[in-house]
């Protein structure tokens, strides 16, 4: 790193890469850095350059009442976006003390002094996250919140966490999926597995009327099918139906939230659903069973009549 003005503004002039099995020293210009090398520009620098952007960019020289500040929250996290190159994300919120809610999101580039500021307000950030996940009852064993990462899933941006043993060497437990916008324990999905807690977080969604957001690359389609097989099972405090329908090499699940007529599908029941594609194990977003009719007019029945009796017959008298 060169100072830019005197002893500070820092800039990346030259790169070297260690070899750790020989010892061996090789100098890069930064433009010039192999791919491989998944961070280039250290994450204190890239905190400074954010701070004076957040003190400067929009607010005059002179500002006692901190109008129009931003500020970085936190270290920046080290992610891979979604054409898998490594970015630094850097929450931003305004200079308030009291403020627990994001700005917008910075992505650095981690080769070249580039970023991205992308205005993102609600979002929860800083030890309202940490709190956030270390409150909700599924962790009735206490284990501690040992990273915290901010994604955008099935559209929502969304917190995730990774629980740790609280004692010995800190080894992997669970994972925890909140809605960044939605910060409470109750929330959190928790779960031994990431697959497991991201398919507890799409039911969240479609409960909470958020499951129309499709994922990035998915596309949403319809299918219409015979019902093969349908299960139904407890995830926390919602009840999941899997259904296989003929034909399809998909399992789709659904929600009982998305229709009445869940419990009473059947083999053999023709169904229909919208869905969002990708993978092998897919959530419906809509169902309907056309099998079940429901709201139109009832059938009348027939009311039963009784069976004629024999009537005596009168015997003369004499």
């Amino acid at each position: 790193m060169q100072p830019s003005r005197g002893y500070i503004g820092d800039v990346l002039s030259e790169v070297l890469i260690v070899n750790a099995h020989t010892g061996e020293i090789k100098k890069y210009q930064p433009q010039n850095v192999p791919v491989w090398v998944d961070r280039v520009m250290p994450a204190q620098t890239v905190t400074d350059y954010l701070t004076w952007w957040g003190l400067y960019h929009a607010a005059p020289w002179f500002n006692p009442s901190g109008m129009g500040q931003q500020s970085p929250v936190g270290d920046p996290e080290l992610l891979y976006n979604n054409v898998d190159q490594p970015v630094w994300l850097i929450p931003m919120t305004s200079s308030s003390t009291n403020d627990q809610s994001s700005t917008g999101i910075f992505l650095f580039d981690t080769h070249k002094n580039e970023a991205h500021f992308y205005p993102l307000s609600g979002v929860g950030i800083g030890s309202n996250v940490q709190s956030t996940f270390q409150s909700t009852s599924k962790n009735i064993r206490n284990y501690n919140v040992a990273s915290l990462q901010l994604y955008q899933i099935y559209g929502t941006p969304t917190w995730i966490a990774i629980y740790v043993q609280s004692s010995g060497n800190g080894g992997f437990q669970s994972v925890g999926v909140v809605d960044a916008r939605n910060l409470n324990g109750s929330n959190v999905q928790y779960e031994p597995t990431l697959s497991q807690a991201l398919q507890d977080y799409q039911q969240w969604l479609t409960q909470q009327g958020n499951g129309g957001n499709t994922p990035s690359g998915g596309t949403t389609r319809s299918v219409l099918g015979t019902v093969l097989r349908i299960s139904s099972v407890q995830q926390g405090n919602n009840t999941i139906y899997y259904i296989q329908i003929k034909g399809q090499n998909t399992i789709f699940t659904a929600n009982l939230s998305l229709s009445a007529k869940l419990p009473l599908v059947q083999p053999g029941d023709i169904i229909k659903g919208d869905y969002t594609a990708g993978g092998t194990i897919v959530n419906f977003k809509t169902f309907d069973d056309l099998t079940i009719n429901l709201g139109g007019t009832p059938t009348p029945t027939a009311s039963p009549t009784g069976t004629p009796g024999t009537s005596p017959t009168p015997t003369p008298k004499h």
